[in-house]
């Protein structure tokens, strides 16, 4: 985590997607259909896992797991020491967190909880990505520049990767290459993680404090969502920028719907939910952005549904000059956003 909000001002609505020739869906305007509550604590990333219809929310005190088809919240499915990644591995229904206090990485069941192994990383490990050409888990140690390279079968790190700069999230192309946001470096590095090494960068011009990332597979695409409020699209393979739009500021995701073909961009710092779609170079843009909750900043999107899920709490002042706003008891929640 990072600071990542201050007080302000709230966004209206705006229009919705038009049929155009975006390919998107006819007129989906998004709205908060329930808040599902769930234990005190703050949190980082999530993702959803079709196999078992469960959302998994990194939280301070571990995994908890969500019942999608019943709105139902564990508290506590795997406990952890202030998890911040969290990623599926492959179809195994395994799944690794990172231990952003402990640095460490736990491989774990997704649908019983039970812990296989706990694996040592580097400094500070935030993102968590798999990357299946080499059957490789990597996980992106924060402040310690540097990824390390988990083998899941085997259960143990087999190596590491140097990269430099602030690490924040990170996709996997299928193919090979995994590429993450250097946040203070304004760039994404490009890792080819079979030769273990950082194969090439690409630069984010205008893009202050890159965090959120995702990829689009059909057009071989990346998004990297900025903490000053831009959002940036970038052809991959070329490493050049194809699109720019004004988003809402202090983002932690790029939550990406290829069904739809629009990116999410949930804004810490005024509590919104942006929607962009993202089909042709001509017309990336702005199609609606939702009111949701100041601090809300990360999130994860169910397919099978179309849903998105984004955690959310009502904040007090930080415990200490400089630290991070304190979640308020009994506050927190899970924004549940849909078009139906």
């Amino acid at each position: 985590m990072r600071k990542w909000f201050t007080l302000g001002l709230l966004i209206v609505c705006l229009p919705s997607i038009g049929e155009g020739g975006d390919g998107v869906k006819t007129n989906p305007v998004y709205r908060i259909l329930e808040r599902v509550p769930g234990p005190d604590g703050n949190w980082d990333y999530a993702i959803v896992d079709s196999s078992t219809r469960r959302l998994y929310v990194a939280r301070t005190f571990g995994i908890q797991a969500v019942d999608l088809d019943r709105s139902m919240a564990t508290t506590t499915l795997v406990a952890g020491h202030d998890v911040r990644g969290i990623a599926g591995i492959g179809s195994s229904g395994r799944f690794v967190s990172a231990n952003g206090e402990s640095d460490s990485a736990t491989i774990f069941d997704g649908r019983t909880g039970h812990q296989f192994a706990t694996i040592r990383t580097g400094y500070h490990p935030d993102a968590v990505v798999f990357e299946p050409k080499s059957g490789l888990v990597v996980v992106f140690n924060r402040k310690g520049g540097d990824a390390t390279l988990i083998d899941p079968g085997k259960l143990t790190a087999v190596g590491s990767i140097r990269i430099g700069g602030t690490l924040e999230f990170a996709v996997a192309n299928n193919s090979g290459l995994v590429y993450v946001n250097v946040e203070d470096e304004n760039r994404i590095a490009v890792l080819d993680v079979s030769a273990r090494k950082v194969s090439g960068v690409i630069q984010l011009f205008g893009c202050e404090g890159p965090t959120g990332l995702a990829y689009d597979a059909t057009d071989d695409w990346l998004v990297s969502t900025c903490s000053n409020g831009i959002t940036k699209v970038v052809d991959a393979k070329a490493g050049r920028e194809v699109g720019s739009v004004e988003t809402g500021k202090n983002p932690d995701a790029a939550i990406w719907d290829p069904d739809q073909s629009v990116i999410f961009v949930p804004s810490a710092a005024d509590g919104s939910l942006t929607v962009v779609a993202v089909t042709k170079r001509s017309t990336i843009h702005v199609v609606q952005r939702l009111v949701t909750q100041v601090g809300t900043r990360t999130g994860a999107l169910d397919r099978q549904t179309g849903r998105v899920y984004l955690p959310a709490s009502n904040f007090g002042p930080p415990d200490h000059p400089g630290g991070y706003p304190v979640p308020l008891p009994g506050t927190f929640t899970l924004l549940v956003v849909g078009i139906n």
